[in-house]
Formats: structure tokens, C-alpha cells, sequence
């Protein structure tokens, strides 16, 4: 920790304004882990886009409620775009990417383990299926979700924590 010459409190390494007094302390240099988030954000509107044919009647379920089809993939949609937005908006360093993305990402969260549960209980597969196949997709998906929601989490921890790197 760093001693803010103008107030005398502590800064954090690499923090570009200080959180006491609020002054401007350099240009801030993107550190590694925003870049990271940044990736995967644009990893996550990709598929997202790629997930918007696969929606039918079985898995339109947003918040536990059953949706048309349209709906759902309006909603798939906008995540892409505000992905994508936030993705470019670390990059700049951007406070308001932040905002809107910890918003993203708690109703992302929010939806997966509401929506998950129901969409479970309405999936038509055949029953005619190999022996174990239908555990192991199920297996897979919980699997998948359990997957998205550690990412979601690292992304959310990282945010929360340094806050102080996104100015403008």
C-alpha cells in the first residue's frame, strides 16, 4: 500500500483514484483480470447468440415462468448486446460497464437457478435412449450450470473487489 501524497491515506497498488479524498492519481493501466473478464464477456454474447436457435417451448423459461419463444430470445439478445457492451466497456475501463454488468450477471445467475429446475421437469426426451444417456445429459447440463455460475462468480468477486480500477 501507497501513501496518496495530497490526503495521506492509503492507496491501493495500481488504484487510479484515490478512495479517500477522491483525486485523480494517473492513467489508468487495464490490469490483466479486466482484460480476462472482458474476453469472457465477449465469450458469453457469443453464446449467447449461438444458444438463440436451440429455444423452443421447453426451455423458454425466464425466472420460472414460461415465456413465448420470442420473448426469450429478445431476452437473449439483449444479454449478447449488454455483453458485448460491457466487454468493450472493461476494456475502456468504464465504471458504468461495471454497473450494468454485476446488474447482468446477478440476473443471469438468478435465471439460471430458477429457470434450470423447471426446464429440467419439462424436458420430452425419448426414453429409448442408451443406457445412462439420459443421465449423462442431465449430468451434463447441471455440469454446464455449475460451470457458468463459477465463471459468474469469479467475474463478480473480481468486480466487487476492485472496484476502484473503473473511473469513468
Amino acid at each position: 500500500m501507497a501513501i496518496h501524497q495530497s490526503c495521506g491515506g492509503e492507496i491501493a497498488e495500481g488504484a487510479v483514484v484515490c478512495k479517500h479524498c477522491g483525486a485523480q492519481l494517473g492513467v489508468p493501466k487495464r490490469p490483466k483480470g479486466v482484460t480476462v473478464i472482458a474476453v469472457l464477456c465477449f465469450i458469453g454474447a457469443g453464446g449467447s447468440l449461438l444458444a438463440l436457435p436451440t429455444i423452443d417451448s421447453t426451455n423458454s423459461v425466464l425466472l420460472g415462468i414460461r415465456v413465448p419463444v420470442i420473448v426469450m430470445q429478445l431476452v437473449g439478445l439483449i444479454m449478447a448486446g449488454l455483453s458485448v457492451y460491457c466487454g468493450v466497456g472493461f476494456l475502456k475501463l468504464k465504471a458504468l460497464a461495471r454497473e450494468i454488468y454485476l446488474w447482468v450477471a446477478i440476473f443471469g445467475i438468478a435465471n439460471m437457478v430458477i429457470s434450470y429446475p423447471v426446464i429440467l421437469s419439462s424436458m420430452n426426451l425419448p426414453r429409448n435412449l442408451p443406457s445412462g444417456a439420459y443421465e449423462s445429459m442431465i449430468v451434463g447440463g447441471i455440469v454446464g450450470m455449475i460451470i457458468v455460475l463459477a465463471l459468474q462468480g469469479y467475474i463478480l468477486y473480481y468486480l466487487f473487489r476492485r472496484k476502484d480500477y473503473f473511473v469513468n
